[in-house]
């Protein structure tokens, strides 16, 4: 188990978040003896540096003493078989300190390197990590046109292969649903989008050119990605609707776009309106405030590839099919990729692509993929598809 002040951190601050799971889950009493667990690695860490620290005071303080004893006996007898004068004696007891003052510099420096190289080898670590490949110098135009994963194979690390020869393409100005059950790459697919990875081989284009030689800057900027997570930092509701949005917003913009995603009337009722602080992770919020809070913000950028993870997963069913038809009416003619398991979605999509552990299964339309892929149609019969596809 790691020791240290930062792990007792990360035990806290995670208890702390999720303390509304932990309650849900009856699971107090296991979280303190973890907490207990955590404080008493950092005690026992404590406790063997102040023993190391204690050790060799000690053993400067017994050197030293040992030294100036000698010191005196030996140069006694030095002194009284005339071998030595009495300066001499006196030179040879005040130089014992000076040496051993020395060594407890030397002691106290070691200590102090070791523990800077344990400090660099952090910092090194983290300055050594692979950054960004911003391709800053190309142009900053994103080409307009279809998206397609050209044989993309992907994976995390050691785990193996998350997505194996992916090959679709995603209609410019339609909507693309990404089906499949979990585990089997759909939001893999949407953060290669994004480039937050990039493919182990194989490409994805867009208008024909590769989205890895783009402007990672303006790529980023041409696409709204809403979570699964709803990220909300602290601050003001107006903060958070306009967070990294390039221009300004009057409060009627603000207004309508919460409006359309449904958090208008939280706004309403808080003090302050648009100006209301938020605390931090917006954890004064229910899920689906925050989700509807994150869908008006990206309502506000309007950016032309909208990227969709799960956007109604903490919303109930009336307000999950409000939101939907909002995406779809104000995307319209826009690029829309959607990962999702509410049928209120599929129904909206132009191309359906289904997947089965990281592999195309099935694509097409509703209609096609009904009469084509049976993990399709067992995904739509277990949700009553009848009410949607009526």
């Amino acid at each position: 188990m790691p020791r240290g002040g930062a792990f007792l951190v990360q035990t806290i601050a995670g208890r702390i978040r999720n303390l509304p799971l932990i309650k849900s889950f009856a699971t107090e009493k296991k979280e303190e003896e973890k907490g207990v667990a955590a404080a008493g690695e950092l005690y026992k860490a404590n406790v063997q540096f102040q023993y190391i620290q204690g050790v060799l005071v000690s053993y400067l303080f017994v050197t030293e003493a040992v030294g100036i004893v000698a010191a005196v006996i030996w140069g006694s007898m030095l002194l009284r078989n005339g071998e030595i004068t009495l300066e001499a004696w006196l030179a040879f007891f005040l130089f014992v300190p000076m040496v051993n003052n020395v060594l407890r510099q030397f002691s106290a420096l070691w200590t102090s390197v070791k523990e800077l190289q344990g400090r660099a080898a952090r910092m090194s670590g983290i300055m050594d990590a692979p950054q960004e490949e911003q391709n800053s110098s190309a142009p900053a135009d994103i080409p307009a046109g279809d998206v397609a994963f050209r044989d993309v194979h992907f994976g995390y690390g050691e785990s193996g292969e998350v997505l194996s020869g992916l090959s679709f393409t995603i209609p410019r100005g339609k909507a693309t649903a990404t089906v499949g059950v979990s585990g089997s790459g759909k939001t893999t697919i949407l953060k290669l989008l994004e480039r937050l990875y990039s493919p182990t081989s194989g490409s994805i284009q867009v208008g024909g050119k590769e989205i890895a030689g783009l402007n990672l800057h303006s790529w980023r900027d041409s696409i709204s990605y809403v979570t699964q997570d709803a990220a909300v930092f602290s601050g003001t509701v107006r903060e958070c609707l306009t967070y990294g949005l390039p221009r300004q917003f009057g409060d009627g913009e603000l207004m309508e776009a919460a409006k359309l995603a449904g958090i208008d009337g939280y706004i309403a009722q808080q003090p302050g309106g648009l100006d209301a602080p938020l605390a931090i992770w917006g954890s004064g919020m229910s899920g689906g405030q925050r989700q509807r809070l994150v869908i008006a913000r990206e309502l506000l950028k309007g950016a032309d590839i909208l990227l969709l993870d799960e956007p109604t997963s903490a919303l109930d069913a009336e307000a999950a099919a409000a939101v939907s038809d909002t995406f779809y009416t104000r995307f319209h003619g826009r690029t829309i990729v959607t990962v999702t398991h509410e049928l209120n979605f599929i129904a909206g999509a132009d191309k359906i692509i289904v997947l089965n552990q990281g592999k195309v299964e099935g694509q097409g339309s509703h209609e096609e993929l009904m009469k084509s892929c049976e993990s399709y149609r067992k995904l739509v019969e277990e949700q009553s598809y009848q009410e949607v596809f009526a």
